[in-house]
């Protein structure tokens, strides 16, 4: 064997070795918040089991823990862990931002509906319009009680507003629903 081809081996053999490495690590960090070396070498004992031992890095635990003391794996596993973690926690709020976006959109438009009904804009029975101002009185944390001279009369049986989740276009449905219930009572 020549020279170079001495050299070319020992750096495909390098070469394999530290994309062996690099594999160990990446399924060690796979392995979760209860990784461990020990976990590490089970898995590879039945990834072996099942598909052959060229399948995994090595089987040799004296290789895996060398290569863990050497990489630092503990450290990187950690770093790498608070990495995904904040970049999750920015997602998350990004996400809660946009919800609260939206809901305070659907909260406008119906303290518009509300005021609408309650103006007269939109034509509503007596009953709707007391039902929309308890509910305004309602959101702004004030108990609306009944007087002794009001004479109850039945309500109509309301749909379900929807859900938190709901599309501008479903809002817009539910508050047309209302008005239509609020001027079939007045008739």
């Amino acid at each position: 064997m020549g020279e170079n081809q001495l050299n070319e081996y020992r750096k495909l053999r390098t070469e394999s070795l530290s994309a062996r490495r690099q594999k160990a690590f990446e399924d060690y960090w796979a392995l979760g918040p209860n990784r461990s070396i020990k976990a590490l070498l089970r898995r590879y004992q039945e990834i072996a089991r099942e598909e052959g031992p060229q399948a995994v890095p090595t089987l040799s635990r004296e290789q895996i823990y060398r290569w863990a003391r050497k990489d630092e794996w503990e450290k990187r596993a950690l770093e790498r862990d608070r990495r995904v973690y904040r970049r999750a926690q920015v997602e998350i709020e990004e996400a809660r931002a946009g919800a609260f976006k939206a809901l305070g959109s659907y909260v406008t438009y119906a303290l518009r509906v509300l005021e609408d009904i309650l103006t007269g804009e939109e034509k509503a029975s007596a009953q709707v319009k007391l039902a929309a101002a308890r509910l305004v009185l309602e959101l702004a944390g004030i108990e609306a009680k009944e007087g002794k001279e009001e004479k109850k009369e039945e309500l109509p049986n309301l749909p379900p507003p929807p859900g938190p989740d709901a599309s501008l276009a479903d809002f817009e449905d539910y508050y047309r629903k209302l008005l239509r219930l609020g001027r079939d009572s007045a008739s």
